[in-house]
C-alpha cells in the first residue's frame, strides 16, 4: 500500500490573521510583554560561545580549572564537563560559583565581565534585527539572558528580578527598562 506524500503545508495550519491582528492591537495597546532567552544572544553574536547556557558553563568550567580557588583537584573538570554532558546545568553552575568566589569574590565578577559581559552584536543588520525589532515594539521586555545586549541596543537599564518595585513598574509599563529574569552579570 502506497500513500502520496503530505506536503508539509497540510501538517501546519496556516496562521490564522485574526490571531497575528489580535497580537498586533494588544501590542499596540501596551498589554504584551516580548519574553527572550539564549536564542537572541545567539543570534545576535553569531553564536558567540559565552552567549549560550552550554557554552558560558564550559567557559566557567575552564576559568575554575585555571584560576579557582581552592584550586580543583585533578579531574575536577572532567566531572563537570560529565555532569554537564547529562543536563545537570544547575550542579556544575553552582559549583562554577563556588570555584570563583560568587557573589562578590574577584575571579567571579572578572569571569563574568570578560565572558558574557564582553559580548557585542555583530554590527549588520541580519545580527541585530531580532533586537532592533525588539526595541521598536516599545513593550516590555523580560529575558532569561545575563548578558546587556537588550539595553545596549534599546538603551533601557537593566533591572533584576531581585527589585521587586521596580519588577512591577516596569511590568505596568510605568518604567522602561529590561527585565532579567535569572540575573545580570
Amino acid at each position: 500500500r502506497y500513500a502520496a506524500p503530505i506536503p508539509k503545508s497540510e501538517f501546519e495550519p496556516p496562521m490564522s490573521h485574526m490571531l497575528i491582528d489580535d497580537l498586533k492591537g494588544q501590542i499596540a495597546r501596551g498589554q504584551a510583554i516580548a519574553i527572550v532567552g539564549a536564542g537572541v544572544s545567539m543570534g545576535a553574536t553569531g553564536r558567540a560561545e559565552a552567549a549560550s547556557w552550554d557554552g558560558l558553563l564550559k567557559l566557567g568550567i575552564a576559568r575554575c580549572e585555571g584560576v579557582g580557588r581552592p584550586r580543583p583537584p585533578d579531574g575536577w573538570g572532567d566531572s563537570m564537563r560529565e555532569l554537564q554532558s547529562k543536563g545537570e546545568y544547575l550542579l556544575v553552575a553552582q559549583a562554577v560559583e563556588d570555584r570563583l568566589g560568587a557573589p562578590k569574590g574577584g575571579e567571579w565578577t572578572r569571569w563574568l565581565r570578560e565572558s558574557v559581559g564582553a559580548l557585542q552584536a555583530i554590527d549588520d543588520d541580519r545580527h541585530k534585527a531580532v533586537l532592533n525589532a525588539l526595541r521598536d515594539l516599545g513593550i516590555p521586555i523580560a529575558t532569561t539572558n545575563y548578558d546587556d545586549l537588550l539595553e545596549r541596543a534599546t538603551g533601557r537599564p537593566a533591572v533584576t528580578w531581585r527589585d521587586r518595585s521596580r519588577v512591577e513598574r516596569v511590568l505596568r509599563g510605568d518604567e522602561e527598562a529590561i527585565l532579567h529574569l535569572h540575573g545580570h552579570w
